[in-house]
């Protein structure tokens, strides 16, 4: 499909935020309501030919925000940062290559490594919900069998998150939802980059206990010097859920294009269970990838306790094959929410 389709397919949510700009009645609107929220989250991990460390598995800090327009029309912030601090073996470089003098394990202050996670705006009514800036790819909600936390999206293609992106999803109907995004990275003019850098879209339909996921998505740049390579995916789930068991399966295939012409495919089967127990969950999980002849297994073993006033505590046990890193590990983390 050509990019002229997805342009025209775009201009519906984009008409619906310029009328909503351009109204009378539209900017006079109800005080945000604002939240602040965040997460505190270490991890005690013993890796395969690697000394055993005491981490920073990604606290979080974030606001975000809802209201009323007078039109009726809701509207949406979220800001969400995440800092990555003390993640590694307890050493940190400075900024621009510079050595710190001491390792950070040691040191009274550590340099800020900060990443944005979400930052982006929106307005939803009746029709659906327009979102734009860096937000969660909602080709994501496929990988039904990425449940565990500390061995989490190993094999997974495309990114969690979507910057420069305008994504427009229908309403949650319970039975049926979609969605169609654009890329609009800039950065150059029409001899350097295509004007749409990039699209997902998929959706979802629910048949009793069951979740169907189908999702695509593609990176198309002009230039290959330029932006050295071309991407597609396609993503394809199920769900089901009953009672206290959860089962999951996602397959996904991705083909990256190099500068030089050359294709590269790579095949992945992701599969996970979970069953709940009083305060306890349990998890298996198996996932191959497959790229070039080249295949890699992982095994994972989890256990997440709920304690209650949002505190969880959890325990994974990863079995990596060679060339899946063998890294072999086992981990145990505590997580606060806020």
């Amino acid at each position: 499909m050509n990019q002229s389709f997805f342009l025209s397919r775009l201009s519906c949510p984009f008409i619906l935020l310029a009328a909503v700009l351009t109204s009378d009645i539209s900017y006079a609107m109800q005080a945000a309501d604002t939240h602040f929220y965040g997460r505190i989250h270490v991890r005690l991990a013993t890796i395969k030919n690697q000394d055993t460390s005491l981490n920073n598995a990604g606290h979080r800090l974030g606001i975000k925000g809802e209201g009323v327009l007078n039109n009726g029309w809701d509207f949406f912030y979220k800001l969400e940062s995440e800092l990555h601090n003390d993640d590694g073996l307890g050493k940190k470089d400075g900024a621009d290559g510079h050595n710190l003098a001491e390792p950070s394990s040691t040191s009274s202050t550590d340099l800020a490594d900060i990443v944005i996670r979400h930052a982006h705006l929106g307005l939803s009514n009746s029709y659906g919900i327009l979102t734009l800036g860096r937000q969660n790819n909602p080709l994501a909600n496929s990988y039904t069998a990425d449940v565990f936390e500390a061995n989490s999206g190993s094999f997974e293609q495309t990114s969690f998150r979507l910057g420069h992106a305008a994504i427009f999803q229908t309403p949650n109907t319970g039975k049926a939802r979609a969605y169609l995004g654009a890329i609009l990275e800039g950065g150059g003019d029409d001899k350097e980059n295509e004007q749409l850098d990039g699209y997902v879209i998929g959706g979802q339909y629910k048949l009793a206990n069951f979740v169907i996921h189908l999702g695509a998505f593609h990176a198309d740049f002009k230039s290959l010097d330029s932006d050295q390579s071309e991407f597609s995916d396609v993503s394809a789930a199920i769900a089901y859920r009953s009672g206290n068991l959860y089962l999951a399966a996602n397959g996904e295939q991705s083909i990256l294009q190099a500068p030089d012409g050359s294709k590269i495919t790579t095949d992945k089967l992701d599969l996970a269970m979970t069953y709940s127990l009083n305060t306890v969950t349990y998890g298996i999980g198996y996932a191959v990838q497959d790229s070039e002849d080249i295949q890699s297994d992982r095994i994972l073993f989890g256990a997440y306790l709920d304690l209650s006033s949002n505190n969880d505590l959890y325990i994974e046990l990863g079995l990596l094959n060679k060339a899946a890193g063998d890294s072999d590990n086992l981990v145990a983390g505590y997580r606060i929410t806020f």
